[in-house]
């Protein structure tokens, strides 16, 4: 290595070298120039109702998941009581248990609730 080239000679030369790489053989630049200024647009575009229907779905679920967190772990809570042998197996016992967390969920998030 000579005393006068940098420690970054091979990147620059690499770059470089891939600045005249072509992109993409089978598309020219102005196509390729198109799809990026409709892609932008598309991104920069005004939201539509549906757009922010959809970001409201979302957001609400997300915000569903979130807060029914207790009663999964109430839930989870129950069938380790269960195989521990606490309480006693029983599909009516959970019918109940389920009714009882079912109605609190509600009652608690209101329209946030999931759907049973």
């Amino acid at each position: 290595m000579s005393t006068n080239s940098s420690p970054f000679t091979p990147l620059v030369e690499y770059t470089a070298s891939l600045a005249n790489w072509p992109v993409s053989a089978a598309r020219s630049n102005f196509e390729q120039q198109a799809d990026l200024c409709e892609k932008t647009l598309a991104l920069t575009a005004e939201p539509t109702i549906d757009h922010m229907q959809d970001a409201a779905d979302a957001a609400r679920a997300c915000l569903s998941t979130a807060l029914s967190a207790p009663f999964d772990a109430m839930r989870a809570q129950y069938a380790a009581s269960v195989r521990a042998g606490v309480i006693a197996r029983s599909m009516l016992g959970w019918r109940e248990f389920e009714r009882k967390l079912v109605q609190m969920e509600k009652l608690a998030l209101g329209p946030l609730a999931r759907e049973h």
